[in-house]
């Protein structure tokens, strides 16, 4: 889990970036960027802290300025941050092909079976012996219509 939410910041530290490659944002602008890219906002909790990693380190740097009557900073790339994303660029398309991949589960619906595994997980205790036999029997189906499908598409490429 560890593991995850570190490679997740590390991907979300590659798309600021590239967000910042072709202009300035500030803050918001920067979280909107990313929910276009990826399909949903990263909580601030997770961006905030990134703002100030990605300055510590030299790869963006900000002006304070004015936006809409409010004080912003106002995010770039340094020259140092360019350098990360031409020498990381492998790491930026497999991102990309990451998030893209992720869209797709998306529109496949797939959240609907966590969220149904989620209240699986709540509710299981409350199941009797039967319940508990049908929804194995209805998982192993569904994992067995899976792999048939992911083998006719490994087969039609």
């Amino acid at each position: 889990m560890i593991y995850m939410r570190k490679k997740y910041r590390e991907d979300l530290k590659m798309l600021m970036l590239y967000i910042l490659k072709d202009s300035e944002h500030h803050a918001y602008g920067i979280l909107s960027e990313l929910e276009k890219i990826i399909g949903f906002r990263p909580p601030p909790s997770i961006i905030y802290p990134l703002f100030k990693t990605l300055h510590r380190e030299g790869l963006v740097e900000y002006v304070e300025g004015l936006r809409g009557g409010r004080h912003v900073k106002i995010y770039r790339l340094t020259d140092r941050g360019r350098e990360f994303i031409e020498k990381n660029r492998e790491r930026l398309e497999e991102v990309m092909r990451h998030v893209e991949r992720h869209k797709k589960m998306e529109e496949l619906g797939v959240r609907r079976i966590f969220n149904v595994i989620k209240r699986l997980h709540d509710e299981i205790d409350r199941l009797d012996q039967k319940k508990q036999r049908d929804l194995k029997e209805l998982f192993i189906k569904f994992e067995r219509d899976v792999i048939n499908i992911l083998s006719g598409a490994e087969k039609n490429e």
